[in-house]
């Protein structure tokens, strides 16, 4: 046990590095890698985003969004839900980011020791934020070749 490992919940050794994380780590050591991932493109910001950037600032909008999001941004999200599935118990939810998103989530929905069944090539959080929350996730793999049938492995 190192000098640190006192200070961190066992639960985290559960936890690999994402995805992104690893792509990242392979880019830096290439050549002039061209990074098209999670808001990194390989192109300036088209002038009238610029401009309607500068005018926010202008016109002193350059505060952070409320945390639910802003109330047309809701408002059109939620009607594409209800349109989509015309049901009162589907509200919409909006975050600031997606690990946090699913942390919530999951934390609201998931009990400890429920089994919680996820696709293996999901959003890397998704795995961990069940280890959080003392949940065994088990991988469910789609076979595309059986009509989507999927096979658990736990």
């Amino acid at each position: 046990m190192s000098g640190f490992d006192h200070w961190i919940a066992d639960r985290t050794r559960n936890f690999d590095s994402s995805g992104i994380r690893k792509m990242f780590d392979l880019a830096a050591k290439l050549k002039n890698p061209i990074n098209l991932s999670i808001g990194q493109p390989d192109f300036d910001v088209p002038p009238p985003i610029k401009a309607a950037l500068l005018q926010a600032i202008e016109d002193g909008k350059n505060g952070y969004a409320p945390t639910q999001g802003i109330t047309p941004l809701r408002e059109k999200i939620q009607g594409i839900v209800d349109d989509q599935f015309g049901h009162d118990d589907r509200q919409s939810f909006v975050c600031s980011g997606t690990s946090g998103g699913l942390m919530l989530s999951i934390m609201a929905t998931i009990n400890a020791g429920d089994w919680f069944s996820i696709d293996p090539s999901n959003y890397d959080a998704v795995s961990e934020s069940m280890y959080i929350r003392t949940s065994e996730p088990a991988y469910v793999y789609q076979n595309i070749m059986s009509n989507g049938a999927g096979t658990a492995q736990g």
